[in-house]
């Protein structure tokens, strides 16, 4: 379902990596 949105992978990355930081928006949203 999400093979045209590739985007979304880079953005699952993206908020696992900025959640390893620990120190980012995305802290909120994982609350």
């Amino acid at each position: 379902t999400t093979e045209g949105k590739p985007s979304d992978a880079t953005i699952i990355s993206i908020v696992d990596s900025i959640d390893i930081n620990g120190e980012y928006v995305y802290r909120k949203d994982k609350e």
